[in-house]
């Protein structure tokens, strides 16, 4: 499992988490699959304000740099899936109180355009707007196949 996150517990004004990874996608492969979990703060904005920060799974070019593909996750719309409760340990030290959690959710992405090719598969969050509410997604068993 891997945790990114906006904020910590060194820089307090962290905009963006990322990992980035070099992988192969099998000649026979058709999807990536993860499951996540995302936990925020964007939910305790003064009331009115949107929340704005986001989850994204991006392809790239290793050779060019380019984006190939791309998922986003919009907190604003996914409302729905959130719970109010403890982050778990580890997740988010620096903050106190209770986050905006997600259950776990297993995502499958097709990513057969891509066969037989090396590319860069990154995971990324943002703190749009503001740098007080920040929000993690926890990443675990990622599979291509």
């Amino acid at each position: 499992m891997v945790h990114i996150g906006t904020g910590s517990a060194v820089y307090d004004n962290d905009t963006r988490g990322e990992l980035w990874q070099t992988v192969h996608i099998p000649e026979n492969a058709t999807t990536l699959s993860f499951t996540y979990r995302l936990l925020t703060r964007e939910f305790d904005r003064p009331q009115g304000q949107r929340a704005q920060d986001h989850f994204y799974i991006t392809l790239v070019d290793p050779g060019a740099g380019k984006v190939l593909k791309g998922w986003t996750f919009e907190l604003s719309k996914m409302t729905k899936y959130f719970w109010r409760g403890r982050a778990a340990a580890g997740a988010a030290q620096k903050e106190r109180g209770p986050y905006w959690l997600t259950n776990w959710y297993r995502t499958s992405l097709d990513v057969s355009q891509y066969r037989g090719r090396d590319i860069i598969l990154a995971f990324i969050v943002t703190d749009t707007g503001d740098t007080n509410y920040d929000t993690h997604a926890l990443i675990d068993d990622v599979r291509i196949a």
